[in-house]
């Protein structure tokens, strides 16, 4: 006896012409990923919460910051610095971009991201 299943898997690989087609067919874009514009390197990405306004630097409280870890810092780049296992936000200020190792302009500290992204709340 042969049993029915009554699910069948099949592929569409081509659409079916079936009335007018739409006109805007030949203009369809990929959806928006914002995690695509903004992050370059997904595994030396993290984000951080600013616990305290930096107007000065154009960061209010509890705006979302995106901190890669990959991206060397270049001058008058926004950085976080870790010091005694603290975050601090800073403006990196080297003398010269071609410092074999940032760190070492910040003995105490650690350059621990440069900051690519902030996320701003509107309302």
């Amino acid at each position: 006896m042969l049993a029915f299943d009554p699910i069948l898997n099949i592929n569409i690989e081509n659409s079916i012409p079936a009335g007018f087609p739409s006109p805007a067919e030949d203009h369809m874009e990929p959806s928006l990923s914002i995690s695509d514009i903004l992050i370059k390197h997904p595994q030396s990405t993290f984000y951080f919460r600013s616990g305290v306004d930096r107007k000065s630097i154009g960061i209010s409280k509890d705006e979302i910051l995106i901190v890669d870890r990959q991206v060397i810092p270049s001058k008058n780049d926004l950085v976080v610095l870790c010091r005694n296992g603290e975050f601090k936000i800073m403006v990196f200020d080297a003398s010269s971009q071609s410092q074999p190792n940032p760190n070492e302009l910040y003995q105490d500290n650690e350059i621990w991201g440069v900051i690519t992204s902030i996320v701003k709340k509107i309302k």
